[in-house]
């Protein structure tokens, strides 16, 4: 295994406040339920149940929600589809999804979909049964569709209560699981439920999330990744993602690695299969991110619920070079649970009001802007120019992102820390400094001699 270096091209501090108001998302169209976010249960988060998806050959949106009000019930979800106008597709009754019924030693079965996906009008959904405390949990794959349904069990995990993943696309299917809390599985499926392969990974601990791009699975552990043949489960590499965070999620534009990350801030970024770093930002949200799509214009988008009791809920829009271009700040309802991305809109489910019981599914357009106008430009300093070792940036506005380029627009290393810019391994020419602030982008030129 080989671990690569990585070049950090945009990575910035940044308070909300001033960053950019917050603006209320204007839906498409939207879905209201009046059940499904009751009280928590035990470890069950009340949004576990709470997932969307989009068939992408089809277009149709499925969104699961909690059958009444958490521990009362039969506590299967409840599945509904619409088409992407947002037309009900769902039959009358909705369609039950859950395996175990409740029985004498469990009369409220904790069990809940922890993550959706569809493809070819099959739904996917992996499920997690909590087994009691301490007992730990026992997953399970399903596949559900018209007169036919398959299921395919992952055995117990203990102590430890697990959110497995789905990811489909032509013929196979992956879960995203662990059989145990020591290291990281992946089990690979035929689309009618045949197993192909299932792999542990000693060494790696159990994988966040994961994405298909090409011939291999990318999925990540902590601050890794792990590049797995997808026809046999064999482990290629290992690199490190640019942040001191934990992975909270991965997504693709089907060439490129898109990943989002927690710590004391949030930050996300953009990265080649081979682990060569594109761009990377953080930011200081009071959130605690979570979901991560990829719209048509390349664009990353993240859900995230507010840290302090009281604040909505955002999503977050960069642009497609990420710190390059503004960020955009989007609320709607008490919660975002769930996120998926369509052709031409994103579909976002979540608690419709703080103390409620409702859900809410709402379709938002992905022609939006990310860039933010600002009533001044803002000035930007750089001395001493032309720079020895260090060239010191001063500005009138926070520096949310910046990235250096050379005279003929090749992207190049140079970290920029507390406003001062390292140029030591830069050699001797003319240069181009692009520093992002909440009014914008400002470009100066700047020389280095040794």
């Amino acid at each position: 295994m080989c671990h690569r270096s990585f070049l950090v091209v945009v990575f910035a501090l940044a308070g909300m406040q001033g960053l950019q108001a917050q603006q209320v998302l204007n839906p498409v169209w939207s879905r209201t339920w009046t059940f499904g976010q009751g009280d928590p249960m035990g470890t069950i988060l009340t949004s576990a149940d709470n997932h969307v998806a989009v068939d992408p050959l089809t277009g149709i949106v499925y969104t699961t929600i909690d059958d009444e009000l958490e521990q009362f019930g039969p506590r299967f979800d409840l599945l509904y589809s619409f088409t992407s106008n947002g037309d009900e597709l769902t039959p009358t009754p909705p369609p039950q999804l859950g395996s175990v019924a409740p029985g004498p030693d469990d009369l409220q079965n904790v069990e809940h979909t922890s993550d959706l996906a569809a493809h070819s009008g099959v739904v996917y959904h992996a499920r997690e049964l909590n087994l009691g405390l301490m007992n730990g949990t026992t997953g399970s794959l399903h596949a559900t569709a018209q007169g036919a349904s398959w299921k395919f069990g992952m055995g117990k995990d203990a102590p430890f209560f697990l959110q497995g993943k789905v990811l489909v696309d032509d013929g196979t299917v992956f879960a995203v699981r662990s059989l145990t809390s020591v290291s990281a599985s992946l089990h690979a499926l035929t689309a009618d439920g045949w197993p192909l392969w299932s792999r542990s990974y000693p060494g790696l601990a159990m994988f966040t999330d994961a994405v298909i791009i090409g011939n291999e699975i990318l999925a990540g552990s902590g601050t890794t990744i792990a590049r797995i043949d997808r026809t046999t489960g064999d482990l290629i590499d290992t690199w490190s993602l640019p942040t001191s965070g934990y992975l909270r999620a991965l997504a693709t534009d089907g060439t490129r690695l898109y990943w989002l990350a927690q710590s004391m801030f949030t930050s996300w970024g953009c990265m080649t299969v081979e682990g060569g770093a594109i761009w990377s930002l953080g930011l200081d949200m009071g959130i605690t991110a979570s979901e991560l799509v990829v719209d048509g214009f390349g664009r990353p988008w993240f859900i995230g619920n507010a840290i302090s009791e009281g604040e909505p809920p955002l999503l977050v829009v960069s642009g497609s070079e990420g710190g390059i271009q503004a960020v955009a700040l989007f609320t709607y309802g008490a919660s975002m649970n769930d996120m998926a991305v369509g052709a031409g809109q994103v579909y976002i489910t979540g608690r419709s009001v703080a103390g409620d019981i409702g859900t809410y599914l709402i379709a938002v357009s992905t022609d939006i802007t990310t860039s933010v106008p600002g009533s001044t430009a803002p000035t930007l300093g750089l001395y001493p120019n032309p720079a020895n070792a260090t060239l010191t940036v001063t500005g009138t506005e926070p520096i949310l992102g910046h990235r250096v380029l050379s005279a003929t627009g090749q992207l190049l290393d140079a970290p920029l820390q507390n406003g001062v810019l390292d140029v030591n391994d830069l050699i001797d020419g003319v240069y181009l400094l692009e520093v992002m602030t909440v009014q914008g982008i400002v470009t100066r030129r700047f020389e280095v001699r040794h």
